[in-house]
């Protein structure tokens, strides 16, 4: 799963409404339809130094050395800040498998190459690569003129000097220019997490169910633990 989705990830904490004001922290990435994908979430006590070095140590456990998708995670959880400790991570789990079978099944109906969204994105800029004009300077480097401007895209090293080729990792109407000029095609120069495939891979791993809580195998030093009321 972890080589299927973006390799940057984003952490942020959040306030909860409930009796205790715990800190609910996430770390969360974009998938290849260009939505967010929770990685990992966990309720704290404070926001804090020693905190983020828990979360951080299990995540890196975990996962290993690895639009604005903070704020769109703390829309989807608004409400759920309010819930008690064990409904709000019951919400959240429900919420992933929620996720994972309607992208599941969303991949599924994508019968191109890449996911809709980018699909789409790059017809957009093939249109409007048929308006630019090109200059070859070596088999790999092109002069791009568009209007007045001109630009410098180095296929070999999947670069142009606007700065979007390689921050999007998606050929953009530049660099389809060079490629049309090379008669070449764009396959080997997307972003592979931009696929129909790795978004299969992204959710090929279910959120399992959770059992009945008289099923629940809860540790002794945790089911002795006394909670006191909030103050």
């Amino acid at each position: 799963m972890t080589a299927s989705y973006m390799p940057v990830v984003v952490v942020d904490g959040t306030f909860l409404k409930s009796a205790y004001r715990e800190i609910m922290i996430t770390a969360s990435t974009m998938d290849a339809a260009g939505t967010i994908l929770p990685l990992a979430y966990a309720v704290v006590d404070l926001e804090n130094d020693a905190s983020w070095k828990w979360f951080v140590e299990q995540f890196k456990h975990t996962y290993g050395e690895r639009p604005n998708i903070v704020k769109s995670l703390n829309v989807v959880t608004k409400y759920a800040r309010e819930l008690p400790i064990v409904e709000l991570l019951e919400y959240m789990r429900t919420l992933l498998e929620r996720w994972t079978k309607e992208k599941l099944l969303k991949a599924k109906g994508t019968f191109t190459y890449l996911w809709f969204k980018f699909n789409k994105e790059l017809d957009d800029n093939r249109t409007l690569s048929h308006k630019l004009r090109v200059r070859a300077s070596t088999d790999y480097i092109h002069t791009i003129l568009d209007g007045v401007r001109r630009y410098i895209v180095c296929l070999e090293n999947k670069r142009c000097s606007c700065g979007q080729f390689q921050l999007d990792e998606l050929p953009i109407p530049h660099a389809l220019t060079a490629l049309r000029c090379r008669d070449e095609s764009f396959e080997q120069y997307y972003c592979p997490y931009y696929t129909r495939e790795n978004l299969f891979h992204t959710y090929e791993i279910p959120v399992n169910p959770l059992p009945d809580e008289s099923k629940w195998n809860v540790p002794q030093y945790i089911s002795e633990e006394v909670v006191n009321p909030p103050t």
